[in-house]
């Protein structure tokens, strides 16, 4: 029975708020020392600071707070993760764009190739060389254009 009685007396003693002593000095020189020890030759002067009191509702509020907080966080995480798959789908849109205009200029380059080769197999007699030739420099210059000017 005295071992319950000693440990609800330590229990109560614990729960007690213990106030450290704040003690405001004079230094050398005039200068104002704080300290949590009694002063030198007991001039100085105990400070009465008193604890914050337990207010339910400002840690209500603290809670509300770090509610908000941690649903901000989310957002800024799910905006940045949004920013982050729109930046690969707009990479993925311009490797796309980049291989059909690759193509597109193998495409015109083998046209202007196979028009000068036709133009060069055709008999200089014959009208249609000349317009064979025409065909292969225009499409040449399509090529030029639209492969070298634009990049």
């Amino acid at each position: 029975m005295d071992f319950k009685i000693a440990v609800l007396l330590f229990g109560m003693a614990a729960s007690i708020p213990s106030h450290a002593g704040l003690y405001k000095c004079s230094g050398a020189g005039g200068k104002v020392v704080y300290q949590d020890s009694p002063c030198a030759g007991g001039t100085g002067k105990l400070l009465d600071i008193p604890e914050p009191a337990h207010n339910p509702r400002s840690q209500y509020q603290a809670e509300l707070e770090a509610q908000r907080d941690i649903a901000a966080a989310r957002r800024l995480d799910q905006e940045r993760e949004l920013r982050r798959a729109q930046a690969d789908l707009d990479q993925q849109r311009k490797d796309r764009d980049r291989r059909l205009q690759d193509r597109h200029c193998g495409n015109l380059e083998e046209r202007a190739s196979r028009a000068e080769t036709l133009a060069n197999r055709t008999p200089s007699s014959y009208p249609y060389r000349e317009y064979e030739r025409a065909n292969a420099q225009a499409l040449r210059d399509q090529h030029w254009s639209e492969c070298y000017t634009k990049q």
